[in-house]
């Protein structure tokens, strides 16, 4: 999970913001600057067809120029939710209902007169087609807002797993019955975009990659993003306004059985503290230095409460970075 909060001496703002995080083969985030309110996200992407899933909002999301100079022949993305009629078991097809997809052309290509893909956002999948291995790096603002699931469909969507541990599909997805049949323990249907440009089904037992994008069929209604998930009233991130000291997070654990949640600040000012329950003195707070973990039972909830250490702000505003593991695959 990533906050972006931002810090006035006298006002305290948040930026509510709360991003993926991924990293490894296909992308990667790092700070973008001392304050933390960018990232960047990276692709290695091959030769050929390419599923992405993107989880920054490019801080200019013009194709155009984040395509700039890179050998592709052409961006795809649906103008609205895939469905399963959109599905395409081999992107190589002449036809495979286009008049669904949004495309950007480079400029000095002729059939860049029926671009229709004028901006890349966020949280939404991409499938691009390379002319040679090149490396995407695209910076921009972080969002927790998910889309949801088409039910009784295909999506076509990525999820927020975590680079040093990624889990299986059937791991990761075992708890969600609209995805992984716990009766036959047998998941869903599954397809990963493989390097000859077919779409073939995966197994329960395959690893997920942050930051690409996978068809993932959901049998009737979802709202899953992941085994733990924080609970937002408002927004996608935590908004302190001009007086607000703290403001609490819940954390839900999806799962039947026990998880670990670990909460640690990526910004080295460490401006963020947090409260601890201590058996001889009470609520303690302290800086959130290191890495907090808390257990949280089966299908239970965990609160997290969060403060501002105002005097500790040197500059006019400050940005920061806070990451969630689960330490069994989830990095959200």
């Amino acid at each position: 999970m990533m906050t972006r909060v931002c810090l006035f001496r006298g006002v305290v703002r948040t930026w509510r913001v709360f991003a993926l995080l991924g990293m490894g083969l296909i992308t990667m985030f790092r700070p973008q600057d001392a304050a933390g309110q960018s990232v960047t996200q990276t692709f290695n992407l091959r030769a050929g067809w390419n599923s992405i899933w993107l989880e920054v909002a490019p801080a200019d999301p013009r194709p155009a120029v984040l395509f700039a100079g890179r050998p592709i022949e052409s961006v795809w993305t649906f103008r609205g939710r895939p469905s399963a009629a959109d599905f395409i078991q081999n992107v190589n097809e002449p036809v495979w209902n286009r008049e669904r997809w949004l495309v950007f052309v480079p400029t000095n290509k002729v059939e860049a007169l029926n671009n229709d893909l004028y901006g890349v956002q966020v949280n939404r999948a991409y499938l691009i087609n390379a002319t040679a291995p090149f490396t995407l790096s695209v910076a921009g603002r972080p969002s927790l807002r998910i889309p949801g699931w088409e039910p009784d469909n295909f999506n076509l969507r990525g999820f927020p797993v975590d680079p040093a541990r990624p889990p299986t599909f059937q791991n990761f997805f075992r708890n969600s019955s609209a995805h992984f049949d716990a009766s036959l323990q047998r998941l869903e249907r599954f397809f990963r975009l493989n390097a000859s440009g077919v779409w073939s089904q995966v197994s329960g037992a395959e690893v997920i990659q942050p930051g690409e994008a996978y068809w993932a069929f959901s049998r009737g209604a979802s709202d899953f993003i992941a085994p733990i998930v924080p609970d937002l009233l408002v927004g996608d991130g935590l908004d302190f306004g001009q007086a607000t000291e703290r403001i609490s997070l819940e954390i839900r654990n999806g799962s039947t059985s026990p998880a670990t949640a670990e909460v640690r600040d990526l910004s080295s000012a460490k401006l963020l503290s947090t409260a601890y329950f201590s058996p001889s003195n009470g609520v303690e707070w302290a800086v959130l230095t290191n890495t907090r973990r808390q257990s949280i039972a089966g299908s239970g909830r965990i609160r997290w409460d969060f403060g501002i250490r105002r005097a500790a702000m040197t500059g006019s505003n400050h940005a920061t970075t806070v990451e969630l593991t689960d330490g069994a695959g989830t990095r959200i």
